[in-house]
């Protein structure tokens, strides 16, 4: 019986994520090519790598067209949030494809969803995702974007 248990828990080892002490992908944010207009749908471009030795989701369910797999900082000019409250109703289910290891995928995300930026001025924008793998959270973060919102 006692050996039984060892190699019951030596197999539970083997399934661990070994990647725990290293960044689990990485994710950096395009914007517009142009600067938009007040009134105007605003989208970012995230690409999202797999540094990790396993399969990651690109993608998650969506509330009012915000993906809630990522977290959206919106910032205006003055530092102030200009992040819209969710709503916590889902009105679609995340993608099933994963990405493997050492692949990335392309990813358009509304900000115009997530943010209010309907008053003209200067704003940033980054995303976070929380991956929940073995006994510790790690969030990784995209770089920040300044995008520019016309009368």
């Amino acid at each position: 019986m006692f050996e039984t248990m060892r190699i019951l828990a030596l197999t539970i080892t083997a399934f661990a994520p070994l990647s725990l002490g290293n960044a689990t992908c990485s994710m950096e944010i395009t914007g517009p090519r142009a600067d938009p207009h007040v009134g105007e749908h605003i989208s970012v471009e995230l690409i999202l790598r797999n540094t990790s030795d396993h399969p990651i989701s690109p993608r998650g369910p969506n509330s009012n067209g915000v993906d809630t797999l990522y977290r959206y900082e919106c910032l205006d000019g003055s530092g102030s949030s200009v992040r819209r409250a969710e709503t916590g109703i889902l009105d679609s289910v995340g993608d099933v494809q994963m990405i493997a290891p050492g692949e990335d995928a392309k990813i358009e995300l509304s900000i115009t969803a997530a943010c209010n930026l309907e008053k003209p001025g200067r704003y940033a924008v980054q995303l976070s995702r929380k991956f929940s793998y073995g006994k510790e959270d790690e969030i990784v973060r995209s770089n920040m974007l300044s995008i520019t919102v016309l009368p």
